[in-house]
């Protein structure tokens, strides 16, 4: 398993192999293969995936998709963004 913020590393895996990880509105963690986020089916056909990733098509990071509200972050601990895309070779 891969963990990473690269779109050229992503762009080299297949939407069914990458986990978009973020976290919802009442902050519980959330995972969805790419090859299953219904919005951007027809994008994936044109564009590499890494290419809708730095347009916060899947998994957004910008300010309005920050950590809900009201949930406390624990200062000690270094801060990273809220989404992560981990990569998983396909079994088959």
């Amino acid at each position: 398993m891969i963990a990473t913020h690269s779109p050229v590393l992503i762009s080299q895996f297949e939407p069914a192999q990458i986990l978009a990880v973020e976290l919802d509105k009442t902050g519980q963690t959330k995972m969805t293969r790419v090859s299953e986020i219904e919005d951007i089916q027809d994008l994936l056909e044109d564009y590499a995936t890494g290419s809708l990733y730095m347009a916060e098509m899947i998994a957004p990071q910008s300010e309005s998709h920050s950590i809900p509200s009201g949930l406390r972050v624990d200062k000690s601990f270094p801060q990273v963004p809220p989404v992560a895309l981990h990569i998983q070779p396909l079994r088959g």
